[in-house]
């Protein structure tokens, strides 16, 4: 037999649905392998360094006072590195880098302002790509970040700097008055990494910008250290001789007088991102949401193949006349289902490019970057899975058609199969749509939560580079626009973890705790952001003196813990580890610092100053376009620059939250996607079994049955296999859901109210489906299919 002109012409033949199967296949392949690739390229995260299994991350494990276990933090002090190099002869490469600042800076060329482009800049040894291997395009690394004041920059950067920029001297806008000459090029970094720099200083030029502490053993721990180890080398021998170095260098009694005890522990880079708890719990959730949709769509294209079979009988039935065997009926069958598959993938393919705009929205990274040797492999496997049940079904079943019932028109009997197969799409569809409400709830919750402080109306400023005297005069010029009802400052923003210090007392040298530092605010902010003091006072411009701090309750009720202080705190000396001494004046309750998806859980302090600090914060009568251009306008005349930026702070308090929101849309892509199939299927499912029972529904018909009868007869057919299969998918979608929800420190509550609740509106879609799909044959007349 000629296998494809047979497919060719079974395309245009009546009744086969292949627009139907093959669309749905498209849709539902289409979304699966995306978020197969997506896991993919999160797996591959730090796997493109030279010897990566040799590179280690050196991490800084510590505990204070009675706590039980280990605390792990990722970065290091800074002798560390340098120090293991010298002294512990497994280490083959040390280096460590630490970023000047949390943000992008802009990068300036002092001679020419036009030139400019923004990015991560870090200081780090001249060791940097001795470990994080990294091609270089021009220059010596291992010179340049030796000597002081001098910087490679990324093959980005240089091209924004107009292409050559050897020899320029750059100024960033968050370090006015400090120059660096650019002395090398890199290549940009892939965007499948957590170490994100486009431009290096050199370790030598650090304390031209920020406090040189790189050579401190305790405290200062700001840098991101790493190690490549020699072939063969045991970490536990390399931890313990790490434990001895740093017992060298430091005295034992400092810490023990503290109350604290470090040590230091190596995790492989390479792992460090796939076995953060919250990205395996993502890939968990993707990689179930893609086996989703892959084994909807693929089981509803065997449905339907299966549907279309009375259609095919006599077919099957003449090529066995003609002496087709059971191989070539495999062979038959083989070859259409991989012509329907190919066609598929290019359809896949199409929507995938014609889509790439949401898809990289969504997953926060291009289609080029989803695409490597190991997803590629991933996906080709999935594919030959899905060639091989895609074929095995339906010729296992075709083999089994006798050529007698086919010419006699005996109706085949196929329904466990289509039956089972749409068990599955249920469940499928049930779990999604479950999983869907929870993302859309816990979003809402996020989004809408009050987080202990008040943000309504309330915008801030941001001006790098921008000088104390400055931000004074700014401050004073928009207190006098219409419509800012106040004007603040403080040194943090609420939603971002925070940097921590020590808490102890004064004249003992005993740590007593770690604390969320949000360092300094005025009077105007704590009233503005509604901070509600418990005990003591608020701030106050008249009275209060810049060591005067607000503790949160959760702090008082630490300090009460740990000291003999039975008439509370208000008026009581403590000393903190970077600011010295402080009196409390007062007691606020508690507010979430960060995220509800990376909360500060640690007690929080804030001092007063009436130094205009960082950011300045605006309490608006409204957010009314015309009054942010009065804004900017004032701003732009103050500082006679445009290097500011305005923001709401209620919209950049849910931007936090933009990894919750793609993962939400993620999952209604999919639980559209599998609803839609699943509906495909089930109107085939119908479609067919109307066809196989058209006699029977003629005379239930002729013997009194009504409309309604014939419609009920089919929907209690089609609840006993929707019922149960629900049932199922609200008993997975539960465990999935609190897998999810599991990343939130505040969440919303999965209960059997939420359960039944969709599981109640999934049972009216299928019913209204089936309804519908039976409304016809329901109206016809007896006689015409007898």
């Amino acid at each position: 037999m000629n296998y494809f002109l047979l497919t060719f012409r079974s395309f245009f033949k009546k009744g086969r649905s292949n627009l139907v199967k093959i669309l749905s296949l498209s849709i539902g392949l289409a979304a699966g392998l995306i978020l197969i690739y997506k896991i993919a390229y999160e797996l591959s995260y730090d796997s493109f360094y030279d010897h990566i299994d040799r590179v280690y991350v050196i991490q800084t494990n510590f505990k204070m006072g009675e706590e039980a276990n280990f605390d792990v933090f990722s970065q290091t002090s800074g002798a560390i590195a340098p120090t293991m190099k010298k002294e512990i002869p497994q280490i083959e490469a040390a280096t460590r880098f630490t970023y000047i600042t949390n943000q992008k800076s802009t990068i300036n060329n002092i001679n020419n302002k036009t030139n400019k482009s923004k990015g991560y800049v870090i200081i780090a040894d001249s060791s940097l790509f001795d470990v994080l291997s990294t091609p270089i395009i021009s220059g010596n690394p291992k010179d340049i970040l030796s000597r002081p004041g001098t910087m490679l920059v990324s093959e980005k950067v240089a091209k924004d700097l107009g292409g050559n920029p050897i020899g320029m001297t750059i100024e960033l806008d968050h370090n006015p008055g400090k120059y660096v000459t650019i002395y090398g090029i890199f290549k940009d970094r892939p965007s499948n990494t957590n170490i994100n720099f486009d431009a290096v200083i050199s370790m030598p030029t650090i304390s031209q910008f920020i406090w040189d502490g790189s050579m401190n053993w305790i405290g200062n721990d700001r840098y991101r250290s790493y190690v490549k180890i020699v072939a063969g080398s045991s970490i536990k021998n390399i931890e313990d001789q790490m434990f001895q170095m740093l017992y060298r260098h430091i005295d034992p009694q400092i810490l023990k007088d503290s109350s604290v005890e470090i040590r230091h522990s190596l995790s492989p880079l390479s792992k460090i991102h796939k076995n953060d708890p919250q990205i395996k719990r993502n890939n968990l959730i993707l990689g179930v949401i893609a086996l989703l949709l892959i084994i909807t769509a693929l089981f509803n294209y065997i449905l339907i193949v299966i549907t279309t079979l009375v259609n095919r009988s006599s077919e099957i039935a003449t090529y066995k006349c003609y002496g087709a065997n059971k191989i070539e009926l495999f062979k038959m069958i083989f070859i259409e289902t991989v012509i329907h598959i190919l066609i598929s993938l290019v359809i896949a393919a199409i929507l995938i490019i014609i889509f790439q705009d949401f898809i990289q929205t969504n997953l926060s990274l291009s289609i080029i970057n989803l695409i490597n040797l190991r997803s590629s492999l991933i996906i080709t496997s999935i594919i030959s899975i899905i060639v091989i049940v895609a074929v095995i079904i339906p010729t296992n079943i075709f083999s089994k058609i006798s050529i007698s019932s086919a010419f006699r028109k005996i109706k085949i009997n196929t329904g466990k199969w289509k039956q089972s197969l749409l068990f599955i799409q249920f469940t499928s569809s049930t779990v999604l749509i479950i999983i869907l409400v929870v993302s859309i709830l816990q979003y809402r919750l996020m989004t809408n939560e009050d987080p202990g402080y008040n943000y309504q109306n309330i915008v801030y400023i941001e001006s790098p580079g921008s000088t104390t005297k400055q931000r004074e005069v700014l401050v004073e010029q928009l207190g006098k626009i219409a419509g800012v009802e106040s004007v603040s400052w403080a040194s943090v923003l609420l939603f971002y973890p925070q940097s921590g210090n020590n808490i102890t007392l004064p004249g003992q040298p005993k740590e007593l705790f770690n604390f969320a530092e949000l360092y300094y605010a005025n009077d105007s902010y704590i009233r503005d952001m509604k901070f509600n003091i418990i005990k003591g006072e608020p701030f106050s411009k008249e009275k209060s003196a810049p060591n005067d701090i607000l503790i949160s309750e959760d702090f008082e009720e630490k300090l009460l813990n740990m000291t003999n202080w039975r008439d509370g705190v208000i008026g009581k000396t403590v000393q903190t580890s970077e600011k010295g001494l402080a009196t409390i004046v007062g007691v606020y309750q508690k507010i979430r610092v960060g995220t509800i998806i990376d909360e500060d859980i640690r007690p929080s302090l804030i001092s007063y100053s009436n130094k205009v600090d960082r950011y300045i914060f605006l309490k608006m009568e409204d957010m009314s376009l015309e009054k942010q251009n009065k804004i900017s306008e004032v701003i732009s005349n103050t500082l006679k620059s445009e290097n500011f930026t305005i923001n709401s702070y209620g919209e950049s308090l849910i931007k936090r939250y933009n990894q919750a929101r793609i993962f939400r849309n993620t999952i209604l892509a999919g639980g559209i996607i599998a609803t839609l199939i699943m509906l495909f299927g089930l109107i085939a499912y119908i479609t067919n079994e109307i066809s196989r029972r058209s006699s029977e529904i003629a005379i239930r018909k002729i013997n009194g049955a009504l409309e309604r009868d014939i419609v009920r007869l089919f929907i209690i057919d089609i609840y006993k296999l929707a019922i149960p299969s629900i049932i199922i998918g609200a008993f997975v979608s539960n465990y999935l859901s609190n897998q999810i929800l599991h990343n939130f420190s505040k969440k919303i509550a999965v209960n059997l109210v939420l359960l039944l609740g969709c599981s109640l509106f999934i049972l009216i879609i299928i019913t209204f489906s089936t309804y519908l799909s039976c409304l016809k044959i329901s109206k016809q007349n007896p006689s015409q299919n007898l």
